[in-house]
C-alpha cells in the first residue's frame, strides 16, 4: 500500500471561511445566469473545485456542435459568477481528475486522444500558471474510470476502467494510488472488490474517510448501450479493504451519474445518472454513510435528466456547481437543513499553542451541551447556547500526543478527526466533522555543520540561528556522552566552549554534536567540529626564592603558573638542576633551597605545557654568613690560707673570649673544632678546668643564636 502524507499548511485549508448566505430549511436548484461568459456547446464535462484559486475548473471533451474532441479549460468565478477560458487540455477524453491540495494543482489521469489513442501519462494542470506536466508512471490506459482525493491521506484514489481491444471491451477492477509528493502510483491490491468497473457514481467522504461507489456498470450490453447495476460500496485505504454497505433505500441502478460530498451536512449527494439505453434520470439523493441510508431530496425545480456531466462542491461558497451536457446553463445546488452547523471541516492547530480555537455557527432549538471527540474518543462536555459557538482548541487538545506524524520542510504534522455532536433538549442531535491539522515547528539550524580552531582555555562563545519559537535547551554530546547541557528561552543560542572543553582534552580535532531541544521534545542537532590547538605560553601567578642565613633549613622556593595544558617544570640553581616533575595548572609547588653556604645564587624556572610551549623565568636569593654570638667566661683561682708562718696570697684572672664578630669577614662559619682548637689546655688543673668552662660557654653561645633566629621567623 502506497504511504501516507500529512497536509501542510497553506492558505486554502487554513482560511477557509463561511461566505454564502446562512441556508434555509428547504435545498434548492438554482439555474446561474452566465450567458454572457458560458463557455458554449460541450460535452463529456468534468468539473473540480480549485481551493488555491478559488474557481471551479471546467474540462470539456467534446463540442457537441461538431460532435469532435475540444479539450477547451475554463474557470467558473462564483464571485462574479462568470466562466472564463483557459487554453486546453492534452486530448483526453473519458479520463478523470480530482485536485490535490498538496500541489495547489488538477491531478488528470487516463482517458484517449483521436491523436495518439490511449494516453496512460498522469497529467498535472496548475491553473495558476495555466501550464501542464506530466509524469511517466501510471496504472495502465483505461477509461471512464472513477478517481477521488483521499483528504485523510493525501494520495488520489482510482478503481476500475475499461479499454477496447480489437473491437472487444475489456474492464479492471484494480484499486491504485497516486501519492504526488513522489509522482508515483501503486497498486493497493485489496481483497474484496466492487461488482461494477465502470461509470460509477463516485464520491470521497471526508467525515468517514471512505471512497463512495454507487452503481455503475460491467458490462456494455453491445451497441454501446450499458447495463446500469446499483449497490453501494465503500473502500478505507487505512484498512485496503472494499466493503458492500447493502445501504437502504438505494437509488434505482444507475450509471455516470456525478457525486459531491457536503461537509457541513456530512452526506454525501448524487444527481443524474444513466437509468437504461435512453433514458436519464433528473434525481437528486443523499447518502448518510453513519446510518447507511439513502434519501431522495425534494426540490421545486432541477436540471433536466442527463449523464457524462460536471459536477463539484465549492467548499467557500458551500455550493455545489453543475454544467450540463450541450448548451444547458450552469446550475448551483444548495443542500439545506432545518437545524444545521456552519464553519470549517478543515482547520489546523499549534501543538500546545494558548487560546486556540474554532468557531462554529449553530442553529438549533434548546440547546444544552456538546461533545467533543478527538479521533473517537470523548474529550469534554460543554455547555452552548446556540449561535456561534467557540471551540476551545487549546483545551481538547491538552493530552494529545504525536503517534503517526509526518515532517515536512521542518514541520510536524499529523491529521486528527475532531467530531462535536450538539445536543439539544428534543434530542435533537447535530453532528460536525473537523479535520484538524496538528502541527509544530521543529528547531532549524541555519548551517548545520561547524569546523572551527579553539584555543584551549580561552573563552570562545558562538552564536547558532535556531528557528523555533518555544526552543528550550542545548545539549552536548561527544562519542553519544552528555557533556554538558543548559537552559535558554531565546531563538538565538550561545554556547562559550570552555562549558565543556577543558585541559583534559587532547590537542587534536573533536566531533561533538549539539542536541537543540524546544520545550514540546522536539529536536535538530548540529555537528561541530572544533580542532583544539594551544599556541600560548605558560603565566607565571608566583615566582619567589627565600633569603636565608648559613644554617638555616627553612628557605624555600615557591612558584605557580596559570596553563589548561600546563605539564612539568625544572628548577635549577647556578645552572644545576635540583628538581625537575609534573605540574598542572594552578598548582603551587614549594622545593627547598636550604643548605647553601654563604653567597647569592641565581635560579632559572623552565616551564613547558603539552604543546611544547615553555617559558623561562629567572630570580635569586642570598644566604647571608653565619656571625658566631659573643661569650665571656671569667675564672679565679685563690689559694687557700695556711696555718704556716709564711702567707701567700695569690689571685689569678683567666679570662677567655671568643668573639664570633671578628669573623664576620671570613667566608667561612666558625665551627666547634675552631673553637675547641683555640683553646689550649695547659699543664695545671686550673688551665683545664678553664678550658671546658670555655667551651661550655662557646656552645651555650650557639644555642643562644638558633633559638633567637628561631623566635624571629615565628613572629614574621
Amino acid at each position: 500500500m502506497s504511504e501516507a502524507i500529512s497536509s501542510p499548511i497553506n492558505s486554502e485549508i487554513s482560511n477557509i471561511k463561511n461566505q454564502s448566505q446562512p441556508r434555509g430549511s428547504e435545498p434548492n436548484w438554482q439555474e446561474l445566469n452566465t450567458s454572457s461568459s458560458q463557455p458554449g456547446s460541450t460535452g463529456g464535462n468534468y468539473l473540480v473545485y480549485d481551493s488555491f484559486n478559488k474557481k471551479t475548473i471546467l474540462f470539456s471533451q467534446f463540442d457537441s456542435a461538431t460532435s469532435r474532441y475540444s479539450n477547451r479549460i475554463h474557470a467558473f468565478d462564483h464571485v462574479t459568477n462568470s466562466w472564463t477560458q483557459h487554453g486546453s487540455h492534452p486530448n483526453q477524453g473519458s479520463g478523470n481528475l480530482v485536485f490535490d491540495p498538496l500541489l495547489k494543482k488538477v491531478i488528470f489521469y487516463g482517458g484517449s486522444s483521436i491523436s495518439n489513442g490511449y494516453v496512460t501519462d498522469t497529467h498535472i494542470f496548475d491553473l495558476a500558471t495555466n501550464t501542464w506536466e506530466k509524469t511517466a508512471n501510471n496504472p495502465g490506459a483505461r477509461l471512464n474510470h472513477a478517481m477521488v482525493y483521499d483528504t485523510k491521506n493525501n494520495v488520489t484514489l482510482l478503481y476500475g476502467g475499461k479499454v477496447t481491444i480489437d473491437g472487444l471491451w475489456e474492464t479492471f477492477d484494480d484499486t491504485w494510488a497516486f501519492n504526488s509528493q513522489t509522482n508515483n502510483w501503486t497498486k493497493l491490491n485489496p481483497s474484496n472488490k466492487p461488482d461494477v468497473y465502470f461509470h460509477t457514481n463516485h464520491v470521497y467522504d471526508q467525515k468517514h474517510n471512505k471512497f463512495i461507489l454507487f452503481g455503475g456498470t460491467d458490462d456494455y450490453g453491445g451497441s454501446w448501450n450499458p447495463v446500469a447495476k446499483g449497490g453501494t460500496w465503500a473502500y478505507d485505504f487505512t484498512l485496503n479493504t472494499w466493503t458492500k454497505l447493502n445501504s437502504t433505500n438505494e437509488p434505482s441502478p444507475r450509471l455516470n451519474g456525478k457525486m459531491f460530498y457536503d461537509p457541513i451536512l456530512e452526506k454525501s449527494f448524487l444527481f443524474g445518472g444513466r437509468t437504461g439505453a435512453y433514458d436519464y434520470s433528473n434525481e437528486t439523493w443523499s447518502f448518510d454513510y453513519a446510518s447507511n441510508v439513502w434519501t431522495q431530496v425534494e426540490s421545486d425545480i432541477s436540471p433536466s435528466g442527463r449523464s457524462d456531466f460536471g459536477l463539484s462542491y465549492d467548499s467557500d461558497q458551500q455550493v455545489a456547481i453543475l454544467h450540463g451536457k450541450a448548451s444547458d446553463p450552469t446550475w448551483q445546488f444548495t443542500p439545506q437543513a432545518l437545524h444545521s452547523v456552519d464553519g470549517p471541516n478543515q482547520a489546523n492547530y499549534q501543538y500546545k499553542s494558548n487560546n486556540a480555537s474554532l468557531s462554529l455557527n449553530v442553529t438549533i432549538q434548546n440547546a444544552t451541551t456538546y461533545d467533543a471527540y478527538l479521533n473517537n474518543e470523548l474529550i469534554e462536555t460543554t455547555n452552548y447556547q446556540n449561535g456561534t459557538v467557540n471551540l476551545n482548541l487549546t483545551s481538547i487538545y491538552s493530552n494529545f500526543s504525536y503517534s503517526n506524524f509526518t515532517i515536512i520542510n521542518y514541520t510536524k504534522y499529523e491529521n486528527t478527526n475532531l467530531t462535536i455532536l450538539f445536543n439539544s433538549e428534543e434530542n435533537t442531535r447535530l453532528s460536525h466533522y473537523v479535520n484538524v491539522t496538528v502541527f509544530d515547528n521543529l528547531p532549524q539550524i541555519s548551517n548545520n555543520i561547524f569546523d572551527i580552531d579553539h584555543e584551549i582555555g580561552e573563552t570562545q562563545i558562538l552564536s547558532f540561528n535556531v528557528s523555533d519559537d518555544n526552543l528550550d535547551h542545548l545539549k552536548v554530546y561527544q562519542n553519544n556522552t552528555q557533556l554538558y547541557s543548559t537552559q535558554f528561552d531565546s531563538s538565538n543560542p550561545i554556547l562559550d566552549l570552555n562549558s565543556f572543553i577543558d585541559g583534559s582534552f587532547n590537542l587534536t580535532q573533536y566531533n561533538f554534536t549539539l542536541s537543540f531541544i524546544d520545550s514540546n521534545s522536539n529536536t535538530a542537532n548540529q555537528i561541530l567540529l572544533v580542532n583544539i590547538i594551544d599556541t600560548k605560553k605558560p603565566t607565571l601567578s608566583l615566582f619567589t626564592a627565600d633569603n636565608y642565613t648559613e644554617f638555616d633549613t627553612d628557605g624555600f622556593i615557591q612558584f605557580q603558573a596559570v596553563d589548561p595544558t600546563l605539564a612539568s617544570y625544572t628548577i635549577a640553581i647556578n645552572n644545576v638542576t635540583i628538581s625537575s616533575g609534573n605540574i598542572s595548572s594552578n598548582e603551587s609547588i614549594e622545593i627547598s633551597n636550604a643548605n647553601y653556604t654563604a653567597g647569592e645564587y641565581d635560579v632559572i624556572l623552565t616551564l613547558l605545557d603539552r604543546a611544547n610551549n615553555s617559558l623561562v623565568a629567572n630570580t635569586s636569593f642570598i644566604v647571608n654568613a653565619y656571625v658566631t654570638p659573643t661569650n665571656t667566661t671569667t675564672t679565679e683561682t685563690s689559694t687557700t690560707e695556711t696555718s704556716t708562718s709564711t702567707e701567700t696570697s695569690t689571685t689569678s684572672e683567666v679570662s677567655t673570649t671568643t668573639d664570633i664578630s671578628s669573623t664576620s669577614n671570613d667566608t667561612s662559619s666558625p665551627t666547634i673544632s675552631d673553637i675547641i682548637t683555640s683553646l689550649q689546655p695547659s699543664d695545671g688543673i686550673g688551665g683545664n678546668i678553664t678550658i671546658i668552662v670555655g667551651i661550655l660557654g662557646a656552645l651555650l653561645g650557639l644555642e643562644f643564636i638558633r633559638r633567637q633566629r628561631q623566635m624571629s621567623r615565628g613572629s614574621n
